[in-house]
């Protein structure tokens, strides 16, 4: 998917914010992108939004080409194309048509980052030949270094490029482009853009990061370091690294840490990425980092790593920091770290523990195994697993027992599903244990002799018999999630609602503690906050509050509940033909007079931004909205949460 309006919005907010002297220049840019659906489109007319791609070597020279159509010299660039999924890309994309350097020969510059060096407008003369009226384009512009300190070979695209030349920044065709790029303070020599840590406790483990697994993140579904790339703010890999930690697990406290090797990676786009390595120790169980990003934080043995989803170079790079460094030996054989599930449940009076292993096919179905005649329960279905042993966490004893009943290995693991405590035929307490697994290819099932046969099935079509809670599992953690409905009219809509509606907004102050509210086009509105009803594509009510903040002022924010936190829940009384109703109020922050200037308000929602102080708000002759902002205002004064009810 191309760049959406509001991604282009966000890049170009935050542009202004560094050239705030143009935003005159970008307003109609803003206001276009308020408007087109396809921003990127060349069918997008009287304007759209174009990408070129700023490649400087170790010289600081820069990479120009001659246009054939136009006879001009400039850096290679050109309009987006449906497969592009963000303006970066775009860029990467059109150096790699029109001069043939692949984007690994490429990597971005520690000093801008992704964001782009300049946004250029360009008045384009109509081609007849190609049915094309005068329009403009806003021209986006990445800056990359050579990956390599040798020259990528030029292969030029002849259709639309004569020739290519390398000149000095300071003969940058482009005059704006080349102000931007003398005062970027450029190098021409990468340096690492992320950093990472080998995190490990001094006994021989290492702690690795499930990642989420969803197409548009870096890595999707892989275990990796814990660590991120940099940010404008940091001045050092070593603040990326912690601010990094601060964020995915604020519970993980690192003291010193250690430069270790820098890696080189590509990333989701194919460019080379440099990757500052550290080491730090740390003893601690997972349970006590609190994770905020990805699915689970585990330690690992080295002995493990080919069980899990995780690149080669991970992988060797932490077999070889082991083979420089024996573990400390243990005080006594079954050690574990403190809080270890395992430890938790011989505290509890468990006798017995096992790990099973719920693996779902690309098709959605779930492996079962068939107890052979013979043995205990012969007959019954169940996923593959067995007891834990001596040494081993719940993973690797859930992915030994996966290889020795199915003849599967290097799965990847997406979850860690729980536990479930019986009285087993024996009379012993046991706690079975439960890990999700996804197979991304069809792979041969080799049962051992505890099974006589093997089924892929749909949670919908389980065999007989099969314990309880092992079906009730299956079809809670496999199941789609339900469909929703499209629009309707209100009267058929109300009956399908099965539970009451949401809204989410957010709310903002100024520096002196007046609120900052907005006045509905809808006279009957009167003044509200941004804000809106949850849709069905929302995760979240915060979400929604951020969406529609977007939409109707301009102003975009991160959906994070640390940075915008809970002000109030409301709870709206049925009426007027509308069920009840449940709202959350975020705290978007104190505005300064610059922001309040820049906010862009919707006409057909919102006419004027007016601002209250509370004593002004209690003097309104609606009590019903006043009730709220008043409460609201409390809560941003103490800090603590309103429950409104209206």
């Amino acid at each position: 998917m191309p760049a959406t309006p509001a991604e282009i919005a966000a890049t170009t907010l935050a542009y202004l914010q560094r050239h705030p002297g143009e935003r005159a220049r970008l307003q109609p840019l803003l206001d276009l992108l308020a408007t087109a659906p396809e921003p990127t489109s060349r069918a997008t007319l009287p304007a759209h939004v174009t990408c070129s791609g700023v490649v400087v070597d170790r010289d600081l020279r820069v990479l120009h080409i001659h246009h054939r159509a136009t006879g001009l010299v400039l850096c290679p660039g050109g309009h987006g194309e449906p497969a592009d999924g963000s303006l970066l890309a775009t860029a990467v994309r059109e150096v790699a048509e029109e001069v043939g350097i692949p984007p690994r020969a490429l990597c971005l510059t520690p000093e801008l980052l992704d964001a782009p060096v300049d946004i250029d407008v360009n008045e384009i003369d109509a081609n007849p030949d190609k049915g094309e009226g005068a329009h403009r384009h806003y021209d986006f512009r990445f800056v990359f270094y050579l990956a390599d300190s040798q020259l990528s070979p030029v292969s030029l695209q002849g259709a639309e490029v004569t020739g290519a030349e390398w000149r000095l920044l300071a003969e940058t065709s482009s005059p704006e482009l080349r102000a931007k790029l003398l005062a970027a303070g450029l190098t021409g020599r990468p340096e690492p853009v992320n950093a990472s840590a080998v995190v490990h406790n001094g006994r021989g483990e290492y702690l690795l990061h499930l990642r989420d697994n969803f197409a548009h993140i870096w890595a999707p579904g892989e275990w990796s370091l814990l660590g991120g790339g940099r940010e404008a703010g940091d001045d050092t890999t070593e603040a990326t690294l912690r601010r990094e930690l601060a964020e995915e697990v604020p519970g993980l406290h690192l003291g010193a840490v250690e430069p270790l090797t820098v890696e080189w990676t590509t990333d989701r786009r194919g460019l080379a990425v440099p990757i500052q390595i550290f080491t730090a120790r740390w003893d601690g169980h997972p349970d006590t980092a609190d994770l905020r990003e990805g699915v689970l934080v585990h330690w690992f043995r080295p002995d493990d790593l080919h069980r899990i989803h995780l690149r080669d170079s991970t992988r060797h790079l932490l077999q070889e920091h082991a083979a420089t460094r024996p573990p400390a030996p243990r005080t006594r054989p079954d050690a574990r770290p403190a809080f270890d599930p395992l430890d938790r449940a011989r505290a509890e009076g468990i006798e017995r523990t096992s790990s099973s292993v719920l693996l779902t096919d690309p098709n959605g179905r779930v492996l079962l195994l068939r107890r052979a005649p013979g043995a205990l329960q012969a007959g019954l279905w169940e996923p593959p697993g067995g007891g834990t042993e001596p040494g081993e966490d719940l993973v690797a004893a859930g992915l030994r027992e996966l290889d020795e009943e199915a003849g599967i290995a290097h799965v990847r693991v997406t979850a860690y599903l729980g536990f479930e405590d019986y009285t087993n035929s024996r009379g012993a307490r046991t706690r079975a244990f439960v890990i999700a697994a996804h197979l991304d290819h069809p792979r041969e099932v080799r049962l051992s002799p505890e099974h006589d046969q093997h089924r892929w099935v749909l949670p919908s079509d389980l065999p007989e018999p099969i314990a309880a809670h092992e079906a009730d599992l299956i079809r809670r953690h496999t199941a789609p999630p339900p469909a929703l409905p499209g629009h309707r009219p209100l009267p058929a809509y109300l009956p399908t609602i099965p539970a009451a509606p949401m809204w989410g907004s957010v709310f903002f102050t100024t520096q002196d503690g007046k609120a900052v509210l907005l006045r509905a086009t809808d006279p009957a509105k009167g003044l509200q906050w941004a804000g809106g009803d949850v849709e069905f594509t929302d995760p979240s009510p915060l979400h929604t509050a951020v969406r529609e903040c977007f939409e109707e002022t301009g102003i975009l924010l991160p959906p994070d509940p640390d940075r915008l936190p809970l002000l109030a829940t409301v709870f709206e009384q049925p009426g007027g033909g509308w069920p009840a109703k449940v709202g959350f109020a975020f705290h978007g922050g104190t505005l300064t007079p610059a922001q309040l200037a820049g906010i862009r308000l919707d006409p057909a929602e919102h006419t004027e931004v007016v601002l209250l102080t509370r004593d002004e708000l209690a003097a309104r002759t609606d009590p019903r909205r006043t009730q709220l902002t008043l409460a609201v205002l409390d809560a941003v004064r103490t800090g603590v949460p309103a429950y409104v009810l209206r």
